[in-house]
């Protein structure tokens, strides 16, 4: 058995012990402390666990960040919750969970299998990794007026809107190491706030890239380029914008809509698999154009076009090379593979490493109805 197929036996099992414990339990409103996100790190022994409201939630207006270490989560959820002696904690609308980078380098097991257990967590939340820091740091650092929730709140909505990037959940994770005994989910890196002024500076919460997994452990990270490849071979990509240079070396900005892949392998004489072809069909917009270029004169649209298709072939290559080196498949590539060619290949990462592999895209122009040009 692999050892990732106890996960899906623990987490076929879900509705057992909650989060909050508050059911059965009667508290009035402004007995309760609703919190928002839940930070689990590697602690001497055990688990850090903790847990953010937001600063709304508080009457002094300021956003309540406790901590606690314990030999497991249930364990150090108990000593929070003994920090809290006038306020009942409920965990029942907790919206976001992160991993601080330690504990999923160690691996995940405990955090996922703990939340399908919970009564109060949901699977359908979305799991970020905090890369190069814990979680507690996260959740503790000075936002100013801001609350971790609100920081967080706002990394997903430039994932969701700006990028349409796909915002990876509990379940996310879980399918896919139970599918290919990899997956992904995002990485945040805290930064300082561009709008940052006084002597102290603000910080921020900043997607970075793709964290990479392999039979539960974290074993590392894709930047926003191979991000961007990986997001295309999965089949999810949502709007995404790619800066590009035209002949002259004048910027323009393009509006990646959608894309989609298909996979050709290939084999020798003997049925060794010896190549993969991936071709990609990709829509995108021109969002801002250079002054002085028309992008609806056919001679630009057609250089912009080649532009688009090269940056995606780069970015798709990029992926599958980072994929051999990581000998990880968080894209589920094998077992797309395996349905192309049974009997021939199987669902088993890794690829080989003498692999050769080609990658083609077929782009589509439209013009936006609001272009901008840069530069005005």
């Amino acid at each position: 058995m692999k050892p990732y197929l106890s996960l899906l036996l623990a987490l076929t099992s879900l509705a057992l012990c909650g989060c909050g414990g508050l059911q059965g339990e009667a508290y009035e409103v402004e007995q309760l402390r609703v919190l928002q996100v839940i930070g689990l790190d590697q602690a001497p022994g055990g688990i850090r666990l903790s847990l953010a409201a937001a600063p709304e939630a508080d009457p002094s207006g300021e956003a309540l960040c406790l901590t606690a270490d314990g030999p497991d989560i249930p364990r150090a959820l108990s000593r929070v919750r003994e920090q809290s002696t006038e306020e009942e904690l409920f965990c029942g609308h907790l919206k976001q969970l992160v991993v601080g980078e330690s504990l999923a380098r160690q691996g995940v097991e405990p955090v996922l299998s703990y939340v399908a257990r919970s009564a109060d967590l949901r699977l359908d939340m979305p799991l970020f990794l905090l890369k190069d820091g814990q979680a507690a740091d996260l959740m503790a650092a000075d936002y100013g007026a801001k609350g971790v929730t609100d920081l967080l709140e706002a990394a997903q909505t430039r994932l969701e809107r700006r990028r349409g990037a796909p915002v990876f959940t509990v379940r996310d994770l879980y399918r896919s190491l139970i599918r290919s005994g990899s997956g992904a989910v995002w990485a945040l890196e805290l930064q300082e706030a561009a709008e940052a002024d006084g002597e102290k500076p603000l910080l921020t919460a900043a997607p970075v890239g793709l964290a990479l997994f392999r039979d539960q452990r974290l074993i590392g990270f894709a930047d926003m380029d191979q991000s961007l490849g990986l997001c295309l071979l999965m089949g999810r990509v949502g709007i995404w914008q790619l800066s590009v240079r035209d002949r002259f070396g004048r910027e323009a900005v393009l509006e990646l809509q959608e894309g989609e892949t298909a996979l050709e392998p290939e084999f020798d004489r003997d049925g060794v698999f010896r190549s993969l072809k991936v071709s990609a069909r990709v829509r995108a917009s021109v969002a801002e154009c250079p002054v002085g270029a028309d992008p609806r004169s056919p001679a630009y649209a057609r250089e912009l076009t080649e532009l688009l298709e090269s940056e995606v072939s780069r970015r798709i290559g990029a992926a599958l090379a980072l994929m051999v080196q990581e000998q990880t498949d968080p894209v589920g590539l094998g077992s797309r593979l395996e349905r192309l060619a049974p009997g021939k290949i199987t669902g088993d990462f890794p690829l080989p490493e003498d692999l050769s592999l080609s990658v083609s895209v077929q782009g589509r122009l439209e013009n936006s109805s609001d272009i901008g040009e840069a530069g005005l």
